[in-house]
């Protein structure tokens, strides 16, 4: 799998891209652990030199930056300028998923790219429901995207088995908040449950809840307790990657039948109705 980290030197009005090498690095995680702590965000491309959203992200660094006590100020054109450069540049055809990364330790503002190419997760876990467990973890900063957070995740997700799809986090309270890349949904009585505080506000999640309130769907802003989990209807986690992937198992908890429910088939749908529409050039 390839990866190709940048610096990127923006200046007012131009930019100049430099190629770094970080030889052994396999994976967005092990070439965030080689840079600088700072903000971050991920995304995905589409059709290549398409994104989601890129707005979002964009924005994210920048309310990250601001909530984590430093001044930087984002230059969203510039930067787009740069992250098309960046992909022009690559001769794989595939698909990618990015990372921005800005330092705030070295050399505070600069910024970082990071490109891998995707692996689109297998049509039968959209069809089956994935496999997630729960573990006791909670982020510093909930509504922050830091890459200090990377580290402790990973240490997380290395002591998974390989059949599960991703670790949610459950706080002291018992409540089930967020996964370590995602955040979780779950079907009880008919309504929808996700935690409306003390998490990261992802940017799917942001699509499927302007979705949820387009389709008038009940929801109530709170998360369940893992002493819940054996009796909800549905469950699912949505990411940038992941877009809304349905759960057929938290722990050793069949959800309901174990196949995706009603809702969150509804859901899946209308995400990628939304996905369609609203593809952008990067």
């Amino acid at each position: 799998m390839s990866i190709y980290t940048w610096k990127l030197h923006l200046k007012p009005g131009s930019f100049e891209l430099e190629r770094l090498d970080l030889p052994g690095a396999a994976s967005l995680d092990e070439v965030s652990a080689r840079l600088p702590g700072g903000a971050y965000t991920t995304l995905r491309t589409y059709r290549r030199s398409q994104a989601l959203g890129l707005p979002a992200h964009l924005q994210r660094l920048q309310d990250t930056t601001r909530l984590a006590g430093h001044a930087w100020q984002l230059d969203a054109p510039l930067l787009r300028a740069a992250l098309r450069r960046a992909l022009e540049s690559l001769s794989a055809a595939g698909d990618l998923r990015l990372r921005l990364t800005v330092d705030f330790e070295n050399q505070p503002g600069q910024v970082y790219l990071t490109a891998q190419d995707l692996q689109a997760l297998p049509d039968a876990l959209y069809q089956q429901g994935a496999r997630v467990v729960t573990c006791d973890l909670q982020r510093w900063l909930p509504q922050a995207k830091l890459t200090r957070f990377i580290a402790r995740a990973g240490q997380v997700r290395a002591g998974l088995p390989a059949e599960v799809n991703e670790a949610i986090m459950v706080d002291p309270q018992g409540r089930l908040m967020e996964g370590l890349s995602s955040n979780f949904f779950a079907v009880k009585d008919g309504v929808l449950w996700t935690a409306g505080e003390g998490v990261l506000g992802g940017v799917t999640r942001s699509i499927v809840m302007g979705n949820v309130q387009r389709l008038g769907l009940p929801i109530n802003l709170q998360p369940v307790r893992r002493a819940q989990i054996p009796e909800l209807e549905e469950a699912f986690i949505t990411s940038s990657s992941r877009a809304v992937l349905p759960l057929a198992h938290i722990d050793q908890v069949v959800i309901a039948s174990g196949q995706p429910g009603t809702l969150t088939r509804r859901l899946m749908a209308a995400y990628q109705a939304y996905l369609d529409e609203h593809l952008e050039p990067v």
